[in-house]
């Protein structure tokens, strides 16, 4: 089974419990998704699965299975999917657990959602109506203060050479400053 990111409130502690996430959109491939443009019209989002975890934790961002070769560039690991603003800000958002309704989607906020690959636009076309639905069944599980730590750690670990066993230990017994 693959690791995946599974992402911890900043706020509380809880975590959003990934593996069950995935199994209850069976049938359908959870996505990451960056809402890289936003206007009044449309919403232009960044979507690539969802992130797994590298052997030391690293988090990679693979294409979609199942989208349309048209859909994909070569070479890129996330394909650009604008939706209508209206219909998008008219799902649910879930944050850990509580439902939001209505709120319209800010450039930069991140998002969990099962997609639909096979109702997956042609490129350049923007989903509306009930097709946003076809398209993403789940609400917007909105993870965007957990991705902003996510990148930090992921900025961290690539500047950072990994530790081995010996290392991480010493490190973990470390008192931490001002605790002696």
């Amino acid at each position: 089974m693959a690791s995946f990111w599974d992402p911890q409130s900043v706020e509380s502690g809880k975590s959003m419990d990934i593996q069950e996430t995935i199994r209850r959109w069976s049938g359908c491939q959870f996505c990451y998704a960056v809402a890289d443009e936003v206007s009044t019209d449309v919403i232009t989002m960044e979507v690539s699965s969802w992130p797994t975890l590298d052997s030391i934790g690293r988090p990679a961002f693979l294409p979609i299975p199942g989208l349309s070769s048209s859909s994909i560039e070569p070479d890129e690991k996330t394909v650009l999917l604008d939706v209508a603003a209206h219909d998008l800000s008219k799902k649910a958002r879930m944050v850990f657990g509580i439902i939001q309704e209505g709120s319209p989607v800010q450039e930069g906020e991140v998002f969990g959602m099962a997609v639909v690959p096979n109702a997956w636009p042609e490129p350049e076309r923007v989903v509306r109506g009930d097709a946003v639905g076809q398209l993403i069944p789940s609400p917007l599980y909105d993870v965007t203060s957990e991705a902003w730590e996510l990148a930090r750690v992921a900025l961290l670990a690539s500047a950072t050479p990994p530790l081995n066993e010996e290392e991480v230990i010493a490190v973990l017994s470390e008192e931490p400053p001002g605790e002696s």
